[in-house]
């Protein structure tokens, strides 16, 4: 088993006809970041990106993107 750690990540999103970004620099969902989630409305997408990982190795990977809408 390979266990791997995120160590941050970026979330974006469409709100207000802007792009919003706001960054995690841990595993953990910001404040900003629950504050822009709670402005959305169904049918809104957010998007995990720039997700981070670190490897028993002590490595730090990219992640593959996420993408979340709200139903």
């Amino acid at each position: 088993d390979l266990k791997f750690s995120v160590v941050g990540f970026e979330m974006s999103t469409l709100a207000g006809g802007f792009v919003v970004t706001e960054v995690s620099t841990d595993n953990k969902v910001t404040d900003k970041m629950k504050a822009v989630w709670g402005k959305l409305s169904k049918g809104s997408k957010i998007y995990i990106e720039k997700i981070k990982a670190k490897g028993p190795d002590g490595s730090v990977r990219e992640l593959g993107s996420i993408s979340i809408k709200i139903i």
